[in-house]
């Protein structure tokens, strides 16, 4: 009786042990013929890429799309409508771009960040002279639809650039 029951545990602790080896050696790696790229990982076979980058494989750093010469063609409130040329050039941060002639009137660049579609201008004062410039936009294209405000420290007063399109 003894040995059935030793036997029988044996084939039971056997087939348990072949049970799982099977499942374990059925289980697909989605990620294992996936390279991520710049610190993206790759989960379920798909990279998440880093604050910067985009892409299948992370290779595209999102400013990219953003970097070029514009020309900017806007009504703002305070001043009359205009034409002029904008640059944007990268940054020292993968996130970071530097807009030069920005209001056609800013001498120093105007430092922006890029998430995505995404452009943002955090309030600074370029030249140091007063006037101080805050906005966003967006792009689409070749487009660069852009929101932004400058207000002159002297005295409070604002220019809102609402829906200035800069086209490459």
């Amino acid at each position: 009786m003894k040995k059935i029951s030793i036997l029988g545990a044996s084939l039971l602790s056997m087939i348990a042990l072949v049970t799982v080896m099977f499942f374990h050696s059925c289980t697909k790696d989605d990620c294992k013929d996936v390279v991520c790229l710049n610190g993206g990982t790759c989960v379920s076979g798909t990279c998440e890429c880093p604050t910067g980058y985009e892409g299948s494989d992370c290779t595209t750093e999102e400013r990219t799309e953003f970097l070029g010469t514009y020309t900017v063609v806007e009504d703002c409130s305070a001043s009359n409508s205009t034409s002029y040329v904008v640059s944007i050039i990268a940054g020292t941060n993968i996130s970071e771009v530097l807009i030069s002639n920005m209001w056609d009137a800013f001498v120093a660049p105007v430092v922006a960040t890029i998430n995505g579609n995404t452009i943002s201008i955090a309030n600074q004062e370029p030249d140091g002279d007063g006037f101080s410039v805050q906005g966003s936009g967006t792009i689409t294209g070749n487009i660069i639809t852009m929101n932004y405000t400058v207000t002159d420290g002297s005295n409070g007063s604002q220019d809102n650039c609402t829906t200035s399109l800069w086209t490459k």
